[in-house]
């Protein structure tokens, strides 16, 4: 997102040239962003000021905070335990996901797969290097929720694992 700042810079000059005018881009526009967006459902958000990017993430289901929902007294009486919610695997980096670790080598795990914490579920591929995209959860691998050599970002969903049957 490119725009003029509150003070009136132009947003296309090198903020190199004056320091000052991105520190005051920083303390004026970059507030007023986020406390626009604050009780929005907005999870990431990019700015530009010519050659220097800025990337703010945030955790909406941890920083929703509140009570944790109701729950039975007694969940034997609620037909026993309540299920465990599903865990998405999600990218730690930025590339394309491939379910092997070589072309046309076995695929790392399978849907319907039960896997422990650390299992290598794919790789993320960047910079020519492949990094190991691990189950942070034990349970059944459901789905893969992107294609082998798809590129992905940075957080977005890969799987989902569920509690075993």
């Amino acid at each position: 997102m490119t725009a003029a700042t509150s003070n009136g810079s132009d947003p296309g000059a090198d903020p190199g040239a004056d320091p000052g005018v991105l520190g005051a881009a920083l303390e004026g526009d970059v507030r007023a962003v986020l406390r626009a967006v604050r009780g929005t459902n907005v999870e990431e958000l990019r700015l530009a000021w010519g050659d220097v990017r800025i990337a703010v993430r945030r955790d909406l289901q941890s920083a929703a905070g509140g009570p944790p929902a109701a729950q039975p007294a007694d969940p034997a009486a609620a037909g026993g335990p309540p299920e465990a919610p599903p865990t998405e695997v999600r990218a730690h980096m930025v590339g394309p996901f491939h379910r092997s670790r070589q072309a046309e080598g076995p695929v790392l795990a399978n849907e319907g797969d039960l896997v422990e914490p650390g299992r290598a579920l794919g790789v993320i591929e960047t910079l020519g290097m492949a990094t190991e995209v691990e189950a942070p959860a034990a349970g059944r691998l459901e789905r893969f929720l992107v294609e082998d050599g798809q590129p992905v970002e940075f957080g977005q969903p890969l799987a989902v694992i569920v509690a075993p049957d």
